[in-house]
């Protein structure tokens, strides 16, 4: 999932991409990924890691509390986590004003904590968000808007920079390659 992260939204992978491009890359490197992740994970309050000696898989369980997956929520980087309030807060028909989305916006606005074992407390509204059933539909989406602008920007200056005749030559190799499968 971390690594489809960077992909959502990028419209290189919509048409043309080896659609096993994720699975490629976490497969060939998937010691390096738990070994750079497990600390983050540790510090999380609603994770936990279990480690089955026999198979040396590690089992990951999640706990779906309100207010532990709310102090998630808040645990979100700023920019971030005021598009996901900004989408809830339509879903909801708030009006900015509205006292639960004030709070929770001036609440803990600083991104990440380099700390994670500093006391983060969510509101009513992080708790609401944390409960709804369409959460990671929505999280999703929020990647997706905020990874499409850069990765679109980066596909036009490549075509920029290699020209229009070699773009379209790469795009056909490609196409060729993702049709041949």
């Amino acid at each position: 999932m971390i690594t489809s992260v960077s992909y959502m939204g990028d419209p290189r992978m919509t048409f043309g991409e080896n659609p096993r491009k994720i699975d490629n890359i976490v497969d060939n490197q998937f010691l390096n990924f738990r070994r750079l992740y497990a600390p983050l994970m540790d510090g999380l309050p609603n994770l936990e890691l279990t480690a089955n000696d026999k198979l040396s898989d590690v089992v990951l369980t999640q706990d779906m509390d309100p207010v532990k997956r709310g102090n998630m929520v808040v645990r979100l980087p700023a920019s971030f986590k005021t598009k996901l309030y900004s989408r809830y807060a339509t879903k909801y028909n708030l009006n900015p004003n509205d006292p639960h989305l004030k709070e929770a916006l001036e609440k803990n606005t600083e991104s990440i904590r380099p700390d994670p074992s500093i006391k983060m407390v969510c509101s009513d509204f992080d708790k609401s968000i944390a409960s709804d059933s369409t959460l990671s539909t929505e999280v999703s989406n929020c990647i997706r808007s905020t990874v499409a602008w850069p990765s679109s920007a980066q596909t036009l200056k490549g075509i920029l920079t290699a020209g229009i005749f070699r773009s379209i030559k790469y795009s056909s190799e490609k196409l060729k390659k993702y049709f041949a499968k």
